[in-house]
């Protein structure tokens, strides 16, 4: 069974929930491969984000930001479909999505 991810519980309103698979660092930090966090409804990617930086740290934040704070060149895999992260972040998630941040590799 995955691990729940404890985000975003808000009084009474609708919860979803939604998986989130973790990679490389991202894998590291959070301890796990994959996490099901439960999310209001209407909930974006960005605010998924900011909820794995609240919970995971400074460390995690530095997986999605670049040197200035801004979000940072990621490919996102939404329900199989390829998607980059600057714009996609204000997209609503579902109940059942299931959401891959990867962080694209430099060098030769």
């Amino acid at each position: 069974m995955p691990n729940r991810c404890p985000f975003l519980r808000v009084g009474d309103k609708t919860k979803l929930l939604v998986k989130v698979n973790l990679f490389a660092n991202m894998r590291e930090i959070a301890g796990k491969t994959q996490v099901t966090c439960e999310i209001e409804e209407r909930a974006t990617i960005r605010q998924l984000i900011n909820k794995m930086i609240e919970i995971y740290g400074e460390r995690m934040k530095e997986q999605f930001t670049d040197y200035t704070g801004k979000l940072s060149e990621q490919i996102i895999i939404l329900n199989g479909n390829i998607l980059r992260l600057e714009q996609n972040t204000d997209r609503e998630l579902k109940d059942g999505d299931e959401v891959s941040f990867i962080v694209p590799f430099e060098g030769g």
